[in-house]
């Protein structure tokens, strides 16, 4: 991923969806920083979902495990369905960072896959990488998203820990750094 020059967020909409309300505070704090003027905030499913059926929205951050509907359902339901909506960036955000949550994410069409905790510049590079690199979007019988052939650049910005301490969550194996998340997630299954 290359370094974006300069971004106007103004007059875009973001929808935040997590369970974590500090989270959310902190996201669309971030989020109205960098100018974004309309952010929408769910913490289930069934309000997240309901978001993408009643406006639109320019980009989404779904948890991959909201509770009621999880963010990798509501991001297949969103591309399997015509509408202004259809191709938006679904970013998924996960503490769980295993492969087969990833190679998930990738699979129902999410745009790209962030690890929490989220910085600010982590946060603002991935929105702005998103802005400029649109890509086509692929609709086929087993698979509606984002086109994942492009180069596979890797991401210069600033990543996540080196490791994973293993300490909360449902630990299933060890945690993918962000600069394998973004290789797998440009790779074929």
């Amino acid at each position: 991923m290359t370094k974006p020059t300069k971004i106007n967020f103004s007059g875009m909409s973001a929808l935040v969806a997590d369970a974590n309300a500090a989270f959310l505070t902190i996201i669309a704090g971030m989020l109205y920083e960098f100018g974004v003027s309309n952010i929408t905030r769910a913490t289930t499913g069934e309000q997240a979902l309901h978001q993408f059926s009643v406006q639109q929205i320019d980009f989404a951050f779904l948890d991959c495990f909201l509770p009621g509907i999880n963010g990798f359902d509501i991001c297949q339901r969103v591309r399997a369905t015509p509408g202004p909506n259809q191709m938006v960036p679904i970013l998924i955000l996960t503490s769980h960072a295993q492969r087969d949550n990833v190679v998930r994410a990738r699979d129902v069409g999410a745009s790209m896959v962030m690890i929490k905790p989220i910085s600010g510049s982590m946060l603002f590079d991935r929105l702005a990488w998103a802005a400029e690199n649109a890509r086509d979007f692929i609709m086929c019988a087993n698979y509606n998203g984002p086109d994942r052939r492009y180069k596979n650049e890797s991401f210069s910005g600033i990543g996540r820990r080196e490791t994973d301490k293993g300490k909360g969550g449902e630990q299933r194996g060890s945690s993918m750094s962000q600069a394998e998340i973004d290789k797998l997630s440009t790779s074929f299954s």
